[in-house]
């Protein structure tokens, strides 16, 4: 099976990425086949970073948005967890589009977010939580994330909470860092638990 983490150490940051689609002609819509393509032949964990670091942009607030990149997101994880080193989206995702100046304005503002986070970022901190056995846990909670998208897209900062932790499981995971993929798992559960009170207090 491939190993889903042969991607250049180049690319082990979410700076680096973002660097990636900001490079994109922006002058009309954008759609997510060209920010795949933007990423360059890369495997699933570099995708699921920028998804995840989608949902906590401006771009959560495009009508849908959260629904197709949580599809995207459960998408990735599959691949990830098939070993897949190549990432191509399904036509009908692929041609998804955003205006290309909320894409100017997401990866600004995810700039100087991404400063912090690659500064905390640590090769080898709690490695047993970012290590080969590890992705097949990590990998299933972030489909589970992709999965539960769609039906929380009416629950507030809800998908913004998952997107920030798929952002930092994939991040964790790529960088082999064990703490960000602990603070990925502790923003799910956080997630959750707003999930939980809110349906608690529709339902009492």
């Amino acid at each position: 099976m491939a190993d889903a983490y042969l991607t250049p150490p180049s690319q082990a940051s979410l700076g680096a990425c973002i660097d990636r689609v900001a490079r994109l002609d922006t002058s009309g819509d954008v759609t997510l086949d060209q920010v795949v393509r933007a990423l360059g032949p890369t495997g699933a964990l570099p995708l699921l970073m920028i998804l995840g670091a989608a949902l906590v942009s401006p771009l959560s607030g495009v009508p849908l948005f959260t629904s197709v990149v949580g599809i995207c997101i459960a998408f990735g994880a599959v691949k990830l967890l098939a070993g897949h080193t190549r990432i191509r989206l399904p036509a009908v995702l692929a041609r998804r589009h955003v205006p290309g100046a909320r894409i100017d304005r997401a990866t600004g503002f995810l700039h100087r977010g991404a400063r912090v986070i690659d500064g905390m970022t640590r090769s080898g901190r709690l490695g047993w939580l970012a290590g080969s056995a590890a992705r097949w846990v990590v990998g299933g909670l972030m489909l589970a994330c992709g999965l539960a998208m769609p039906m929380l897209e009416l629950v507030p900062f809800s998908s913004s909470i998952l997107g920030g932790a798929v952002l930092l499981m994939a991040l964790g995971l790529l960088a082999h860092d064990g703490l960000l993929v602990l603070l990925g798992l502790a923003a799910m559960s956080l997630a959750a638990s707003l999930v939980i009170t809110l349906v608690s207090a529709v339902a009492g």
